[in-house]
């Protein structure tokens, strides 16, 4: 799975109006270490007023080698002028933080995904004792392979309240491999078509996560991502919301590929971070 390599560059430039005004405060950052999976995780708290309790945001990256200085424009760019905690750390054995860098595929997806789960879940019993925490308002945002951790970790943690997955997959790791195997040598829709007949190694499944999990979750697609099965993954989705009333609010943009680029302009798409800042608010005023 890609990271959002894409979408870390073009927030940086991306305007929007701030909500909720900070009163044009700079974000104040604290740098903290988490005990981990035998590691140490380095991260560093955003926040634009340290004296406040206030919501959280906990940035869950995609698959690669990211850090924290990679993610932090983006998080910058999208949550300006609303008064929330963010936090962004480094993946365990990468920048700062110890341990091993596992990579994974779907043969070693299913016992790797739940160690990338606890890393984010010992972020949360972290951050859950500090007082400048709002404990009502501990949510998750995954991109990518991110989308398959979020929802697994709001599983396992009762502290976990919401979470927002961009280019997310709720299918198995196999069928998304298969998927991005099969989109090399034909075309999105015939790809999609072949996956009710895959019967290889499925992996990681996250099935029983996202029939059990009880909390609001944003998905945002893209018609054209050729990374995961979008239109696979929104009939999963759409299932679960009529059969299981699942909270799942669902923004798809026909023309975004995996990156959230409009492809028939080649440029970020412009729709992308007003809806999420939206249904953020939103889901704060509630």
């Amino acid at each position: 799975m890609r990271q959002l390599k894409t979408l870390l560059l073009m927030v940086i430039i991306f305007s929007v109006t701030p909500i909720l005004s900070q009163s044009n405060r700079e974000f104040i950052s604290i740098d903290m270490t988490v005990k981990s999976v035998s590691s140490t995780i380095e991260g560093t708290l955003f926040t634009p007023d340290s004296t406040a309790v206030l919501p959280l945001i906990i940035i869950v990256p995609g698959s690669g080698k990211v850090t924290r200085s990679q993610i932090t424009p983006m998080v910058k760019g999208i949550f300006n002028g609303i008064l929330t905690n963010i936090f962004v750390y480094d993946k365990r054995g990468v920048g700062d933080s110890t341990g091993d860098y596992i990579g994974m595929n779907a043969e070693t997806s299913a016992e790797r995904i739940p160690i990338r789960t606890q890393v984010v879940l010992d972020i949360v019993d972290f951050l859950y004792e500090k007082p400048f925490i709002d404990k009502e308002r501990i949510g998750l945002m995954g991109s990518s392979q991110g989308g398959w951790i979020s929802p697994l970790a709001a599983y396992r943690s009762s502290k976990i309240s919401f979470a927002i997955c961009i280019s997310g997959v709720a299918c198995s790791v196999g069928v998304s491999d298969y998927f991005s195997d099969l989109v090399k040598e034909t075309s999105i829709e015939m790809a999609t078509d072949k996956l009710n007949s895959y019967n290889g190694v499925q992996g990681y499944d996250p099935s029983e996560a996202l029939q059990n999990v009880d909390i609001p979750i944003l998905w945002i697609y893209g018609g054209k991502d050729k990374s995961n099965p979008t239109f696979y993954d929104l009939k999963i989705l759409e299932d679960l919301k009529e059969k299981m009333n699942k909270d799942f609010t669902i923004h798809f943009y026909e023309n975004y590929n995996h990156d959230m680029v409009d492809e028939t302009t080649g440029e970020f798409g412009k729709e992308v971070i007003p809806a999420l800042r939206n249904w953020y608010l939103n889901l704060l005023k509630t």
